[in-house]
């Protein structure tokens, strides 16, 4: 690493708090993968989540911004307020009416979606052909086709959609905030088993034991993904839709989302 990145590196790494593994960049992301799904299980066991970061600046900004950190002058004095910024949110995100609260863009989207007959035909054409999806985007560098360097970080939460309160990312353009990200992440745990597992500021990666193998279901969580994220749809590969989102669904065990 260059004397940058390393720096860059331990910043995020005092921001997240929490123990961390640094892998340096690398053209085969297998080490990355295989420490991933060894940390999955040792989380279970020891009760914390494990998540992949790509060392970027933007990553750090995105996430000092949303805590309200980012003008803090002292490194003590910003750690009491990102702690107290979480504290906060996890706390918020055990009311009752936390996901219904955060999640009302959701409801209504579907609510115009399922009443589109275009959009629902194109849901559930099972004739339509998507990407099978097995890696990690977030981490790689296009410009050298090498990974950054990646922070395996063991977020202290039990459940992972409550990752979001040390992945503080999102809250501009139309990808949701940390406790947006939180809701549907928990609504996607509770009914799919997706964890929240790698990310930089704008790409958010999730990963399942099996995918979700009932196209029908897999339809109806195209919507969702959809209304989510509109550019995993609009901006992706040509000729992507309802119908390919769906797909692939019903046939990867990992989901990408990017937001331009």
């Amino acid at each position: 690493m260059t004397a940058k990145e390393k720096e860059l590196v331990q910043r995020l790494i005092a921001f997240l708090d929490c123990p961390c593994q640094v892998f340096e960049s690398m053209e085969d992301d297998d080490p990355i993968q295989e420490a991933y799904e060894d940390a999955r299980r040792r989380g279970r066991e020891q009760g914390f989540t494990p998540l992949l970061l790509g060392a970027e600046d933007m990553l750090l900004e995105d996430m000092l911004y949303n805590c309200g950190a980012e003008n803090q002058s002292g490194a003590d004095t910003g750690m009491e307020k990102i702690r107290q910024w979480r504290k906060e949110l996890l706390e918020a995100s055990s009311s009752g009416d936390f996901s219904e609260k955060h999640l009302e863009w959701l409801y209504k989207g579907l609510e115009g979606l399922k009443s589109d007959p275009h959009a629902c035909q194109e849901a559930m054409d099972e004739t339509a052909e998507g990407e099978l999806v097995e890696g990690f985007s977030a981490y790689w560098d296009l410009s050298t086709m090498d990974t950054r360097p990646v922070i395996l970080a063991e977020i202290p939460v039990e459940l992972p959609w409550q990752v979001f309160a040390w992945l503080s990312i999102g809250g501009w353009n139309e990808m949701p905030g940390p406790e947006g990200l939180m809701a549907i992440s928990k609504r996607w745990y509770e009914k799919y088993g997706a964890v929240p597992a790698a990310a930089i500021h704008d790409i958010l990666e999730y990963s399942l034991d099996q995918p979700v193998s009932d196209r029908k279901e897999a339809g109806q969580l195209a919507m969702e993904q959809y209304l989510f994220c509109v550019d995993r749809v609009e901006q992706a590969a040509k000729g992507e839709n309802l119908g390919t989102l769906a797909d692939s669904l019903s046939k990867s065990n990992r989901w990408f989302f990017w937001w331009d």
